[in-house]
Parts: structure tokens; sequence; C-alpha cells
């Protein structure tokens, strides 16, 4: 009856140790992939022309590494397309820019409640312009702002 006992004693203490072990919480990578896009508007000022809007389609994907829980830092690349038509004192055109930047960030990722999260992103990027072209009637004129 000894033995029984001892052993149903040491079968319990096992398993409750292992129920122990499975109650950990799993660890999460300090890197994670952060992806976003978006469309809108914007507005070409210019000084002796008419100023025209572009339409807007952009997105970046960045690799943020966690410092704690709530702060990280990021980088990546991004690509933004703008185009649209316009007119100045050559005539009508179409307008395509596309730009491509670099971000370095410094990332918030905190949780307020059960079901809410403030996510934000400030930083510095540093940007190019990789297209730039109008499309007159009769002719094109490429990358005229170069950099």
């Amino acid at each position: 009856m000894k033995k029984i006992t001892s052993l149903l004693s040491c079968f319990l203490f096992l398993a409750m140790n292992l129920l122990q072990a499975q109650e950990k919480e799993e660890e999460t990578s300090k890197f994670n992939i952060i992806g976003y896009g978006g469309i809108g508007y914007g507005i070409v000022e210019n000084n002796h022309q008419p100023n025209y809007n572009l339409n807007s389609n952009n997105g970046e994907i960045l690799l943020n590494y966690k410092l704690n829980q709530k702060f990280g830092v990021a980088t990546g690349i991004g690509f933004n397309e703008l185009s649209g038509n316009g007119f100045n004192s050559v005539g009508n055109f179409y307008h395509e820019r596309n730009l491509l930047k670099i971000p370095a960030l410094v990332t918030l990722n905190a949780k307020i409640a059960e079901n809410i999260k403030i996510v934000g992103n400030l930083g510095f990027y540093t940007q190019t312009i990789i297209k730039d072209e109008y499309r007159f009637l009769n002719n094109t004129q490429k990358d005229i702002y170069e950099g």
C-alpha cells in the first residue's frame, strides 16, 4: 500500500509541475514587421503657375526592434506615387512622380484597455525622387526635379 501511495504522490507531483510549465507565457521575438499603406491627394503649389492636385498612393514596410513592451526602433523602405492632371504656360499635362523613402523611427505600441491599443511612429526619413514625368499632348518632360 505504501508503494502505491508513494507512486501516486510522485505522479501527482510531476503532473503539477507539467501543468505549471504549460502556464508560462510564450516568449515573443523582439523583431516584428510593420506594413501599411494609404491613399489620398496632395496639392502642388507653384510660385508663378497655377496650383494643381495629385492623387497619392503610398506604402511602407518596416522592420521594428522592440526595446521594451511599449517602445521600439524601426527602419525600412517606403514608396509614394503621385499622379494627376494640371496645366501651366506650356499647356495641359499629366504629371507622374515616384518617391522612395527610408525612415528611421521610434515606435510606440501601448495597450490602453483590453481591446484598445495606441500605435505611433515618430522620426526622420530620407527621400528621393526616382521618376518625375510631365506628359503634354506633343511631348514629354522627364526628371525636371532630380534628387
